[in-house]
């Protein structure tokens, strides 16, 4: 890896260094103007190291970043670590989730679907109480309790919000049923992706791992809501949902961290598996996995997930019902489907700080920018991921142009 004296370490990948060499200068661009630390920017094309650059104040070749995404720090979701070919055709998205844990048939979640569950539907974005995560690891069984006995803030299927924190919890829930060892989502994304297909990921960051993380700096709750919020006229009609009581409120705080994000730096809570809220991984990591999802879930005959699989991840299921507050966007079963900067067609998921990953299956793309330095930008309007994923584009277009002419 070539490192420069600026700090900034750079490996775009030969022989394509000249068409994509703008890229470590606007990481470069954005150090100087001390908006950023440690961040990082990956593409694959069908498992070609397309793009990597990283700029950091530490010397690590490789380093993990602690991301805190909208699913709260932690990391860029993966949006598939709750299903690998929906649990290895365990279950279906249009079963009831009461089929396959009969205690959450209560509350008036009767008709709660799977699908709806993954989609943001269910309108279970909070719970009775507030959690720590140090009782997620500790008191499973009250954990669950509350979940199969919560209740839905609108009815099942007819509106959808982000479920910041409930979203991973109740999947991991719904594995732990199905799956035959009763593995949680921790386990079974280590030993039926991040293993076997060599994906440098972690839900729950193994303790001896923690030297590798890069220490994240994160942004002030109320900062976070202003840039939402506050700063965006057009979202003006929402700003009841950030009372206290209110929808996106209770949704942010199921957890106790809130307040003061900097907590997530205790390499305790770090090893704790919760699923939208404790990942770590480089851009590699990320990209490498979106890689696959931009090609139908299989490359060069290895399989992570089947094309049925893939479609339910890309094809928006809430466009026909009404979005309480953010995100602007459809989602599917998990990831968020928009447009790229061509207009094309991409699904993932971006988050807290910055954080961005996804499939761009038009170009055969996995893309993903991490860094620790987690802004007051939460969703579609980083400055920095923008200028980045413009710089990209260019020159992904004059790569597409020369290897035309081949």
């Amino acid at each position: 890896m070539k490192r420069m004296n600026s700090g900034l370490s750079c490996d775009v990948v030969k022989p394509w260094q000249a068409l994509f060499g703008k890229l470590p200068k606007r990481l470069q661009f954005w150090k100087s103007h001390s908006y950023e630390e440690c961040s990082a920017m990956s593409v694959f094309q069908t498992t070609v190291l397309l793009v990597i650059v990283a700029v950091c104040w530490s010397a690590l070749p490789s380093f993990f970043t602690c991301s805190t995404t909208a699913t709260y720090d932690g990391y860029v979701h993966p949006d598939f670590q709750e299903v690998k070919d929906v649990f290895g055709g365990l279950v279906d998205y249009s079963h009831y989730v009461h089929g396959y844990w009969p205690e959450f048939r209560q509350t008036g979640k009767e008709n709660v679907t799977l699908g709806m569950l993954l989609s943001h539907q269910a309108g279970l974005v909070s719970l009775d109480r507030q959690l720590s995560l140090l009782e997620y690891r500790d008191n499973w069984a009250e954990i669950e309790e509350l979940m199969a006995k919560s209740k839905p803030a609108w009815p099942p299927g007819t509106r959808y919000s982000y479920h910041a924190y409930t979203y991973g919890m109740f999947a991991d829930a719904v594995v732990r049923k199905v799956d035959t060892k009763h593995r949680n989502i921790s386990q079974f994304f280590k030993e039926e992706i991040a293993e076997p297909f060599g994906i440098d990921f972690h839900v729950g960051l193994p303790p001896e791992l923690h030297h590798r993380v890069a220490r994240g700096r994160f942004t002030p709750i109320w900062e976070l809501l202003a840039g939402a919020f506050l700063l965006k006229p057009y979202r003006w009609k929402w700003l009841p949902e950030l009372l206290p009581g209110s929808t996106v409120h209770r949704s942010m705080n199921v957890f106790d961290i809130m307040n003061d994000m900097n907590v997530m730096n205790d390499p305790e809570l770090q090893a704790i598996g919760m699923p939208s809220a404790v990942g770590f991984g480089t851009a590699r990591s990320l990209a490498e996995l979106y890689d696959y999802l931009a090609n139908e879930g299989s490359i060069h005959g290895r399989q992570l997930l089947s094309k049925r699989q893939v479609a339910a991840l890309s094809t928006p299921a809430t466009e026909n019902i009404p979005v309480i507050a953010v995100p602007d966007e459809p989602f599917a079963m998990g990831t968020a489907v928009g447009k790229s900067i061509q207009g094309r067609l991409i699904f993932g998921h971006r988050g807290y700080g910055g954080q961005n990953a996804f499939a761009d299956p038009g170009n055969r793309l996995g893309v993903s920018y991490v860094t620790n330095f987690n802004s007051r930008y939460s969703d579609t309007d980083d400055p920095r991921v923008i200028d980045l994923l413009r710089v990209f584009y260019k020159c992904m277009h004059k790569y597409s142009l020369r290897n035309q002419k081949r």
